[in-house]
């Protein structure tokens, strides 16, 4: 897992290989699959966002992130990632809203490691359950592309393996309200960091489901870019047995207003720590 993906995106992006109460997919078999979003063209009224309390997301909203590994004796700027909020569109039925991430090494780091990774998709407004994923993923020679169609209402997932010129198909059952690992921060912001302290949630990655939560750990100032901000801490756990997870996971500060910004990420490690600043 590189440094980079393990901080921006906020949740682990390589799947974890020794976690408690994972769930395998059975898979099924694959007839004829050309899986596509449907969507619609929008006639009448649209949603209403402006209730912060419900959306606390804004349509088109860019946030850029400089990342940092930090020891005692270094601060060594790594790369910098990207977070984009898309627009709303009706995908059968269903309102959705876009997102997208990326993560690019700096360039120095580029003679270590050519990172040019990308990740957009779709999630419900309203349950916030994935409905279509893209992962781009470009790191010196090594090139994968591959699409996650969620069908909630048979309750299956079609991967479709784009990397070759001949796409590769993998099909799986799925129980209820799965999200994929980079949606989550949304699900995150959507709630009341005020009474809330703890988010449970279904991770599903390859074929498989794992069990995440996160806990609200208070209010904390945090000084970014030589200013204090008030946020709201919140530590995003797996139960992986493994050095990230022995460090305490994952820490997100979120501003504490009712946009709940990801203002800060950082993640302790064998050796220092990653840290994602956002950049005003």
């Amino acid at each position: 897992m590189n440094a980079i993906y393990s901080l921006l995106l906020i949740s682990l992006l390589a799947s974890p290989s020794n976690a408690e109460g994972v769930i395998e997919l059975p898979e099924m078999k694959v007839e004829n699959e050309n899986p596509r979003l449907l969507f619609q063209d929008v006639k009448g009224p649209t949603p209403n966002l402006s209730d912060k309390k419900r959306y606390p997301f804004e349509l088109g909203e860019k946030y850029e992130y400089k990342v940092y590994h930090r020891t005692f004796m270094s601060n060594v700027l790594i790369g910098k990632c990207l977070m984009e909020t898309g627009d709303l569109k009706k995908i059968d039925g269903r309102w959705a809203v876009s997102f997208k991430l990326a993560a690019i090494s700096a360039d120095w780091y580029k003679w270590v490691l050519v990172i040019k990774d990308s990740a957009e998709g779709y999630f419900d407004l309203e349950s916030n359950e994935t409905l279509f994923l893209e992962v781009n993923k470009r790191e010196n020679k090594y090139r994968s592309s591959n699409q996650v169609y969620f069908d909630t209402k048979k309750n299956t997932i079609t991967e479709k393996d784009i990397t070759e010129d001949s796409p590769k198909f993998k099909k799986y059952q799925i129980p209820d309200d799965i999200l994929d690992a980079y949606s989550i921060v949304y699900l995150i912001r959507k709630q009341d960091l005020n009474t809330v302290k703890e988010i449970r949630y279904n991770i599903y990655s390859h074929g498989k489901v794992y069990p995440y939560y996160s806990k609200v750990l208070g209010k904390y100032k945090i000084n970014l870019n030589g200013k204090l901000y008030d946020t709201f801490k919140v530590q995003v756990l797996t139960k992986i047995v493994g050095a990230l997870e022995q460090k305490g996971g994952i820490f997100v500060f979120f501003s504490a207003d009712e946009r709940k910004i990801p203002m800060k990420i950082k993640a302790d490690v064998k050796v220092g720590h990653f840290v994602a600043d956002l950049i005003e």
